[in-house]
């Protein structure tokens, strides 16, 4: 709901932050099936899909054209699945890293998936 969204606390990373999470995710687990183990990304993956909704209507939105070729490039998936997230749970449920240690090796990472 609208009200949680705002009383929500804010991230301490960017955008750029969570999209390089997200990358990094996609090549240790070949898929973007986000489940509820990585909170932050999972959130932040979810307000995409919000935003994005909201972009196609013309409403005003956090998404920008530019944040939208990117997250085409990497062939991410704007209407998300609840099949597809359980199907994958038992695969992530098992992954050592949590949320903030996933973002952080997604940080870490960025010079390499740029170059």
């Amino acid at each position: 709901s609208e009200s949680s969204e705002e009383s929500r606390p804010a991230s301490k990373y960017t955008w750029i932050d969570h999209y390089d999470a997200l990358i990094e995710f996609k090549k240790k687990n070949g898929h973007m099936n986000i489940t509820s183990d990585f909170p932050e990304v999972k959130y932040w993956v979810d307000m995409q899909r919000r935003e994005f909704e909201k972009w196609e209507l013309g409403e005003t939105s956090k998404l920008i054209e530019e944040r939208v070729r990117l997250l085409d490039v990497i062939g991410f998936d704007w209407q998300g699945s609840d099949e597809n997230n359980s199907k994958n749970a038992d695969e992530l449920t098992s992954n050592p890293f949590k949320s903030e240690e996933r973002i952080q090796v997604g940080i870490d990472d960025r010079i390499e998936l740029w170059a």
